[in-house]
């Protein structure tokens, strides 16, 4: 939530059911439901002598309301429009008066991203949504404090209240984020509740602070190296329909279930509960026999109920899914909107998706999405809280917006490392020569970047800092690059030189190594900024970094790039040490090369696209997503390299090349080396190692990198890593057609020995 002075903004995100939909709507019964990255954003602004409701999904028709005894009503406007949103107000407005506030007025303004760009509903819970994002920014504006517990008890009062037959799952999801099993309150027993309450004029805390029964809220942990694909049919459906026709169907003729009913129960709830237990477990293959033993019990049910739950389309969605490696069934109450597909490392995402759009099915740009306020819904270790009244969140302890945008950072660049996606340095091959005449032994696989000799020609490259997670993540780091001997290069620095208190995220770098370090700035920092960066760290060279795209899609990001290259080069004349100028995932051009060369620095990362992509990254931190058309963006590591060393000028000149973005593995460095690369950045592969695995499995796997890249060394032939510029390569692919585009010669490669 944000605010400024009288406004405040609060976002909720989108929600998808995974299994238990229709049981959930009864008491006690269990669903599991993740939140997706897509949001629905209100901003309360202060108003004067009644209130405005605007919204992207009736643009031409605001809503003006003010207050009749007390409560909220429209005036002018459409009121069902408003319906959750008024309810919201009206229930966080009884807690003002409550506790001795004054009323005011205010305008609310409502912009979603849950539909698509003609305004159609993908069937994410924008209702839930909206309920519980004006419930945040109305009690912001009234600076009631209410953790995440009195947040979805207030808004599911007050979508009950519009909508009583709906379980709250949506209102969890939105409210909790992450990965949730939920099971429903009471609501009959809710409702007389609270008409006892009013009969005896007591106040509505005695209903948030009544035990609930039957409600349940637990986070569960997702497997590593699991990923849902979500499909969207472009049928809407509307969930009140579809469950209200299920329930007048199956359930007998008084109070009491039919007996076909409560064996779909008992099936759904044990669904759930072997879904849960391989969520703890980490156990994707057991996962994915839970989802389909849920798909199976949703076609129970349409059978007993003879109510369409699983369309042609969405049989079509589950079907390519189970064909390329994944298990997936319809989400929600079906009928159309959206299925769901857990896959696992083996299944073919790309095939999946490119099936489902023969089908019209559009696979949709989501992944799971976690506020991170509480850190044990990302833990993976199996312990998921209850969310209970005695949980408050503790204030204090939550990040600034700096430090948010940092821990966001490495939670979205660590899920993308979790996608397992190709990229061109598979269009890059070694022709194999039968005879190597040398051991390994004889392989030196040292080289020297910026006036210093390294062991190892690969190196830690930016990452992070700016926060408590990632002074962790940095020293960690930094403790691994001291014992394996490799140079570190630090994330940006500019959140320590605006805030000193965030200096120990980034000092901890060299405090753990006396290797090689490079600070890390972008150029809009001033001269001596630059040289305080480099200061800071003790730094024996300075990236600084350009990231016109990243910045482009940033919510916060620059949009004035004319000063850059006076910066830079005011910058290299200031630092006293070497300057290189680096990319971050979306590649340096031969021309781009060039204008840097013209401005003193002694050296280029071109960090090309195929690794991180910080476009997907802050797209999924906008509202609306409106950037997705550009992820993937830019050039590749290889298509730079190519493109770099073809042109004499470059060749020929001082200008030291170095490359990173999508590096996975030592064949990968050897490619980079092989293409003229002194040295080779890695950082993601890294840093999802040590976050999956931890310290000494990072040393592991940097120690077996080193290991593994002198033997391919020694296969191919090369003494030193420039001979690595002599071996035979191959380029083909997509990567060849982009390179003769540019005029790069690509067969001579495949002649250099």
């Amino acid at each position: 939530m944000e605010s400024a002075d009288d406004v405040i903004t609060a976002k909720a995100p989108g929600k998808l059911y995974v299994a238990g939909e229709y049981a959930v709507v009864e008491a006690g019964h269990a669903s599991v439901l993740i939140s997706v990255n897509r949001f629905l954003t209100v901003t309360a602004r202060q108003a004067e002598s009644s209130g405005c409701i605007t919204s992207t999904r009736f643009p031409n028709s605001p809503i003006r309301w003010k207050r009749e005894n007390g409560s909220p009503v429209v005036i002018e406007g459409n009121s069902d429009s408003a319906a959750f949103i008024l309810s919201a107000v009206s229930y966080v407005e009884r807690l003002v008066l409550e506790e001795g506030g004054t009323l005011r007025y205010f305008d609310l303004d409502v912009s979603s991203g849950l539909d698509d760009a003609s305004g159609r509903k993908f069937g994410l819970g924008s209702s839930a949504a909206v309920t519980v994002a004006t419930v945040r920014a109305v009690s912001g504006l009234y600076h009631l404090e209410l953790d995440d517990l009195r947040v979805y008890q207030l808004s599911f009062l007050a979508a009950h209240a519009i909508q009583p037959s709906g379980s709250g799952g949506d209102i969890a999801a939105a409210t909790f984020t992450g990965c949730i099993a939920y099971r429903s309150p009471d609501r009959l027993w809710l409702t007389r509740f609270q008409r006892e309450t009013a009969r005896l004029a007591r106040p509505l805390r005695a209903v948030l602070d009544e035990h609930w029964p039957g409600l349940d809220i637990e986070a569960l942990p997702l497997p590593k190296d699991s990923t849902f694909m979500i499909g969207w049919t472009g049928a809407p459906a509307s969930t009140p329909e579809l469950v209200g026709k299920v329930q007048s169907t199956v359930k007998g003729a008084t109070s009491h279930d039919s007996e076909e009913y409560r064996v779909f129960l008992d099936r759904s709830d044990a669904c759930v509960e072997n879904l849960k237990q391989s969520l703890r477990r980490g156990d994707i293959p057991a996962s994915q026999q839970a989802i389909r033993e849920a798909r199976a019990t949703l076609a129970y049910l349409s059978s007993i109920s003879g109510t369409i739950i699983e369309t042609h389309r969405l049989r079509s969605l589950v079907d390519i899914a189970e064909q390329y490696g994944a298990a997936a069934k319809s989400s929600g109450a079906g009928g159309g909107d959206c299925g769901i597909a857990i896959c696992g490392p083996d299944a073919d995402q790309e095939a999946i998706r490119k099936g489902w759009e023969r089908e019209g099915i559009q696979a949709l740009d989501m992944t799971v999405y976690d506020s991170g306020a509480d850190e044990a819904f990302r833990s993976g270790d199996g312990k998921s809280p209850r969310r209970g009244p005695q949980q408050d969140d503790d204030e204090s302890s939550r990040p600034s917006a700096v430090s948010q945008r940092k821990i966001d950072h490495i939670r979205l660049a660590d899920g993308q490392q979790r996608e397992g996606r190709s990229n061109a340095f598979d269009d890059v091959r070694f022709i194999h020569h039968a005879f190597a005449d040398m051991a390994t032994t004889d392989v030196d696989s040292g080289t020297r970047v910026c006036g210093t000799s390294w062991t190892s020609p690969f190196y830690i490259n930016a990452m992070t800092g700016g926060s408590d997670k990632s002074a962790e993540i940095n020293t960690a780091l930094a403790r691994a690059a001291s014992h394996t001997g490799l140079a570190i290069a630090s994330g940006s620095q500019h959140a320590a030189l605006r805030d000193a208190s965030l200096t120990g995220s980034f000092t901890t770098i060299r405090e753990h190594t006396s290797g090689v370090v490079f600070a890390n700035v972008g150029p809009t920092v001033s001269p001596e900024q630059a040289a305080d960066a480099v200061t800071m760290l003790e730094a024996d060279a300075l990236q600084i970094h350009v990231n016109v795209a990243q910045e482009i899609v940033m919510p916060e990001g620059d949009r004035d790039f004319t000063s850059w290259k006076n910066r830079i080069a005011a910058i290299v004349a200031a630092v006293g040490v070497p300057v290189i100028v680096k990319e971050v995932g979306f590649g340096l051009s031969a021309r781009s090369i060039d204008a840097i060369e013209s401005l003193g620095a002694m050296a280029v990362d071109v960090s090309g696209q195929g690794g991180t992509d910080f476009v997907s990254i802050e797209n999924s931190r906008r509202q609306r997503s409106e950037f997705s058309y550009l992820e993937g963006f830019g050039q590749s590591t290889v298509l730079c390299l190519l493109d770099a060393g073809q042109r004499s000028h470059i060749a020929q000149s001082h200008m030291e090349l170095l490359a990173s973005g999508g590096v996975r593995n030592p064949y990968d460095v050897l490619k980079s080396l092989a293409l003229g690369a002194r040295a080779v950045g890695v950082s993601g592969h890294f840093l999802h190692t040590y976050l999956e695995s931890g310290y000494q499995a990072l040393v592991d796997e940097i120690q077996s990198w080193q290991g593994q890249i002198r033997s391919l060394m020694t296969l191919v032939g090369a003494y030193t890593v420039t001979d690595l510029q002599r071996c035979d390569v191959l380029i083909t692919g997509d990567t060849r057609e982009q390179a003769e585009l540019l005029g790069v010669r690509c067969g001579e490669f495949a002649r250099r020995a």
